[in-house]
């Protein structure tokens, strides 16, 4: 054999190698499949996912299957029409522009034939049904959550005895017809503090949103607002909350009041008995059989509301001056006599928190009004800053500017951080940088931490442009049960509250949802959407530094509300 001969025979088998090898290597190296969660549960397809633009195109068969959307193909024009409920959405193969209810709508990455399958964005296909769409780049994992397959995926639950029904969403609108306790309804649309909700009779109409409960709410809809002993529950400031003259008449809102558990008697207000310290006003109710009641704040002006169910006023005093610095008076009215409800309405000149505890027998109920002493509560406090999304999951995008979320949300992390640290807080992130990290690790990081308080940061984002406003989001199946559920809802109105001081933005509310990050954590946790990145306006505020340390100056006092009315010693 040649040495010529053997050379090239080496060069081959090296060669051949090298191929092998590289073949061998690009196959360890290939990605992981994608994988589909449809609240929580996984969908299989016959065609694996695919990532066009950054988005998830995904079969459409298996898809809408998973939904429950009904789906019809026309090939003539190459188009999709997808139903779910009242919904209807279309697509055209090819076109970056789709209708959801007639309504033209851009898109990232428009639907597809791909190897003879209908591939359809899931991002938009998941958000126009009102489901939340999140990306998790670790395990490359697409979670869509709040829709239920084959049934409605909002419905609401009356919560009253008698409910208006009106023809838009307003008091000022004609009432329709009445609904009765227990009732349900199939959820068409939100605007503000009400339901438009579809009849029995296939007629529409609209319900305002604290006397309902939602059934198999979504991310996006509002909380549960069904009351409570001792809880917050707040009805928003959309609607005049009492019209309690100086004589104790009363003038109740168009709408009944907030629903109860009835005993078959109602209890007598006996006795408010009101002292007056520095800064602090201390409060004890009296009644004379168990009460239950909600509290919860009104702003412009300021005020204190706790409603006594089935409670008469009894003879008490009306009107009751307060000697304090804090609190000018306590008006005192029958708010609703049927159901019969007792509203006391304290009126506020400062900003206080306030901590109240009925007594064993539930007879008597005492509360502590003070002004908070927010930077002593931050000192030595263990916060934990959450930016949303990060490295290749880039969260919602703008679509006036191509403001990124995750960068956002860093960018008011780092300066709530700076504040915070300023006032003695330790504050840990759950990512520094521009990284990935996986929801559960999110949560892991701050239990492991034995973190006081946690706050996810978000920014929004709509299929509409004309939708803005800040929420803020607590978990109702949260960790450590009924306690931390409610520890989190204080914090959650604190912080909302805070946010609409600073920000001046439309109120979106107090909400419940079952986000991981929330769920998983231990301690008082928190989700806020502070702005809309979908709204023009609101996404060029963000652009605006002033603006981005307001959402932070926000989150800092609402987290320190929140931490100085569990001071004990208050």
């Amino acid at each position: 054999m040649s040495a010529n001969f053997r050379l090239i025979l080496r060069v081959s088998f090296l060669i051949l190698g090298m191929l092998l090898f590289s073949r061998f290597c690009y196959a360890q190296v290939d990605p992981e499949p994608i994988k589909v969660l449809i609240n929580t549960k996984p969908v299989s397809f016959e065609t694996s996912p695919v990532i066009e633009n950054g988005r998830t195109l995904v079969p459409l068969r298996a898809i809408s299957e998973a939904l429950g959307a009904l789906v019809k193909w026309d090939s003539k024009s190459k188009t999709i029409t997808l139903t779910l409920n009242s919904d209807v959405i279309k697509l055209t193969i090819g076109k970056d522009q789709a209708l959801k209810n007639a309504q033209a709508l851009a898109l990232d990455s428009p639907a597809r034939i791909i190897a003879g399958n209908t591939m359809v964005p899931l991002r938009f296909i998941g958000e126009a049904f009102g489901a939340y769409v999140q990306w998790n780049p670790g395990s490359r994992t697409v979670a869509v959550n709040s829709l239920l397959p084959g049934k409605s995926q909002r419905e609401l639950v009356v919560q009253a005895d008698q409910l208006n029904v009106r023809s838009g969403p307003g008091t000022d609108h004609e009432a329709l017809t009445q609904v009765s306790r227990g009732m349900r309804f199939p959820i068409l649309d939100t605007s503000s503090d009400w339901y438009k909700v579809k009849l029995p009779s296939g007629k529409t109409g609209w319900v305002v949103a604290w006397y309902v409960k939602e059934d198999n709410q979504s991310s996006a809809s509002g909380s549960d607002t069904t009351g409570t002993t001792g809880q917050n529950n707040s009805p928003g400031n959309n609607e005049k909350d009492e019209q309690i003259s100086d004589k104790g008449s009363l003038n109740p809102p168009d709408e009944v009041a907030p629903p109860y558990e009835p005993s078959n008697q109602p209890a007598i207000l006996q006795k408010i008995s009101i002292d007056t310290e520095d800064k602090k006003v201390n409060v004890k109710i009296s009644c004379d059989r168990q009460v239950t009641f909600n509290t919860f704040t009104l702003s412009s002006p300021d005020r204190l509301i706790i409603d006594l169910n089935n409670t008469q006023p009894g003879s008490v005093n009306t009107s009751q001056y307060i000697n304090s610095s804090i609190a000018d008076r306590l008006r005192i009215g029958w708010f609703s006599q049927n159901p019969d409800v007792t509203r006391l309405v304290f009126d506020l000149t400062a900003k206080v928190v306030y901590k109240v505890q009925a007594s064993a027998d539930t007879k008597t109920i005492s509360m502590v009004i003070f002004v908070p002493d927010i930077y002593g509560a931050l000192k030595g406090a263990v916060i934990v800053l959450d930016p949303g999304h990060g490295g290749n999951d880039p969260g919602a995008i703008g679509r006036t500017l191509g403001l990124a979320e995750k960068n956002v949300n860093m960018q008011v992390a780092e300066c709530a951080a700076e504040l915070l640290h300023s006032y003695g807080a330790t504050v840990l992130y759950t990512r520094y940088g521009d990284q990935n990290l996986d929801l559960y690790s999110r949560a892991w990081a701050a239990n492991n931490a034995g973190a006081d308080v946690f706050v996810s940061i978000h920014m929004n984002s709509n299929l509409s442009p004309s939708l803005g406003g800040t929420s803020t989001y607590f978990s109702s199946n949260a960790l450590n049960g009924q306690d931390r559920q409610e520890k989190s809802y204080q914090l959650a109105d604190y912080i909302q509250n805070s946010l609409l001081a600073y920000l001046g933005l439309e109120d979106k509310g107090v909400r419940q949802a079952d986000f991981v990050v929330i769920r998983e954590t231990i301690m008082p946790a928190v989700l806020i959407e502070a702005a809309f990145l979908s709204n023009p306006i609101e996404e060029k505020l963000m652009t605006m530094e002033e603006f981005r340390e307001s959402i932070a100056r926000a989150l800092v006092n609402g987290i320190g509300m929140f931490l100085a009315s569990q001071n004990t010693a208050a």
